[in-house]
């Protein structure tokens, strides 16, 4: 279940205009291969993404994190 989660979270992430970059096999086309390859069932629930802006933009986006998921 952690997977389908984690790619949740990524596919919101991913289209969210306060991050710059998520960082996760599933969403770098130069692992595409090797992801579907090796993790026909999806990878792990690890990942890092980058905010657009600064560390006050940053900590602003988590704070708020959990009101912008329950408000859509």
């Amino acid at each position: 279940r952690h997977v389908e989660n984690t790619k949740k979270v990524i596919e919101y992430l991913v289209n969210n205009p306060k991050v710059e970059k998520v960082n996760h096999p599933s969403v770098d086309s130069r692992y595409k291969d090797l992801y579907n390859k090796y993790f026909p069932n999806g990878a792990g629930s690890i990942f890092t993404f980058d905010i657009k802006g600064d560390a006050q933009k940053a900590k602003d986006f988590i704070d708020n994190l959990r009101e912008e998921l329950y408000n859509e």
